[in-house]
């Protein structure tokens, strides 16, 4: 089979295991753990997989400009640290469906950052774009109840999310997506042991006391991270980064299937038109490639150049 039909299977796959998020969640909060320990170990795990395949790289890329320490700190902070953290704390204060929706406003923050950062001109297509995606997001933050901080975590999930284009783009004229994603998820997973309290963590998981909890730690680390970050980034070097991005936006859907089957968290009418809304609002953004040329949009690599697409 080419390689040209297995790519998109690759981007879909990624975004099934991401979807697959809040099951962990769901299952650490359960046993105790805060959002923030959850996250510590989701990503501790995935820098040790990142950080072993940098150093089996044959690339010279490892080697870091003092220069640069500042932007990598910002990455690893305020992207990779502040997203799973805030994420992951919408999914616990709110629905699954909610926080994965909200998580994919991003698109949308980077954007209006563009335009106020780099006097990016909005054209009629991004305006009725923000203006769909803006409606659909009323819809599904509609589903939340009333649950204020699920949905103000959920935006900040997204604005950080979004975050991670404005600084990998500045990164990525020196360095591979891998030292990028390696160093940057060091980086949070070190800030989030610091802040998450171990101690409790690693009692709470000892009190556990099984195998089971340690496939769990596991799981968490290589199937919601290490894993769909390979699939997607393979998958984009054989199709475009525009199509991959709206191939992704399967996670969202799983999400939803997810929190609905094993959590009674069903979206109502509004929320499932919500959720097409900002689906419709995806692909018209990604699908003007004439119009977006050249301009900052979304998605996470593409041939090692991009960790959101420059389409």
């Amino acid at each position: 089979m080419k390689k040209e039909a297995i790519a998109p299977w690759l981007v879909v796959g990624a975004g099934i295991l991401w979807g697959t998020m809040g099951i962990f969640v769901r299952h650490f909060n359960a046993m105790g753990l805060t959002s923030l320990q959850i996250s510590a170990i989701r990503l501790t795990v995935a820098a040790v997989v990142f950080l072993l395949s940098l150093l089996l790289e044959k690339k010279d890329g490892r080697k870091i400009d003092k220069k640069d320490i500042g932007w990598f700190l910002l990455i690893g902070i305020f992207s990779v640290f502040a997203m799973s953290v805030c994420y992951f704390s919408s999914i616990t204060l709110g629905s699954l469906a909610m926080a994965a929706i909200l998580l994919y406003t991003a698109p949308f923050f980077v954007l209006i950052c563009s335009c106020l950062l780099f006097g990016e001109k909005i054209t009629w297509v991004k305006g009725i774009a923000l203006v769909t995606a803006f409606a659909g997001c009323v819809l599904v933050v509609g589903m939340g109840q009333g649950r204020f901080w699920g949905i103000f975590f959920g935006l900040l999930s997204g604005i950080s999310y979004a975050s991670y284009s404005i600084f990998g783009t500045i990164l990525l004229k020196k360095y591979s997506s891998l030292t990028i994603t390696a160093i940057s998820f060091s980086i949070a997973a070190v800030v989030t042991l610091l802040c998450c309290n171990a101690g409790d963590m690693v009692a709470k998981l000892t009190e556990a006391g099984s195998v089971g909890t340690f496939f769990w730690c596991l799981g968490l680390g290589l199937i919601t991270a290490a894993m769909p970050f390979s699939l997607y980034t393979i998958g984009l070097k054989n199709m475009a980064a525009g199509k991959a991005a709206i191939l992704a936006f399967i996670e969202p859907m799983v999400a939803a299937l997810l929190g609905a089957t094993l959590f009674n968290e069903m979206l109502g009418i509004s929320g499932v038109f919500g959720v097409l809304l900002i689906l419709f609002a995806v692909v018209l953004l990604n699908g003007k490639e004439k119009i977006l040329q050249n301009k900052i949009i979304f998605t996470f690599f593409e041939k090692d150049i991009a960790i959101f697409a420059i389409l």
